[in-house]
């Protein structure tokens, strides 16, 4: 998945954003725990991760949600589980751990991948996301479908590692 991670950190100073799957809150907040790290996150704490710049939590994916699942953007960002955040990084005030709706998960797990590539020519002039390759998107999403799938599979939920430069 560097390729869109790549472009994103060649063409901007976005943010870093890792999608990650953990069973339930309680175990997500587990990667601001102290390790042997500097940098704790979901990758050290052994958390599934899909780690990507410039695919923010809320803009980006508030409007994926609401074109795989038919509902207008201002009624997805209202719902409860909708880019909620659980905790800032007690070390840093820049990153913040943030929940991913289930809805996502669920759809984006369903979709096939032909409907994840109709979807990211609509999901790329909906957003922030600017000029992005097409075929680097449908990537991405077929990698955050296949966190999805594992997760659902698995009974876990989704969550976003935000960290703004």
């Amino acid at each position: 998945m560097g390729d869109l991670y790549d472009y994103f950190a060649q063409q901007h100073d976005w943010g870093r954003y890792d999608y990650f799957s953990a069973p339930d809150d309680e175990a997500a907040l587990t990667i601001f725990d102290p390790g042997p790290e500097d940098d704790p996150g979901p990758v050290d704490a052994g958390f599934r991760t899909l780690e990507t710049k410039g695919v923010d939590a809320y803009m980006e994916l508030g409007h994926l949600t609401a074109l795989l699942v038919g509902r207008p953007f201002d009624d997805v960002v209202k719902q409860p589980r909708f880019c909620k955040t659980l905790a800032k990084d007690p070390d840093n005030d820049t990153t913040e751990l943030l929940t991913v709706m289930d809805q996502l998960r669920d759809a984006v797990a369903d979709a096939s991948p032909e409907q994840l590539a109709a979807v990211a020519e609509d999901w790329s002039k909906a957003g922030d996301l600017g000029v992005v390759d097409l075929e680097l998107l449908i990537e991405w999403l077929r990698e955050f479908a296949a966190l999805a799938k594992d997760a659902r599979a698995q009974g876990h939920r989704l969550y976003c590692l935000m960290s703004m430069p």
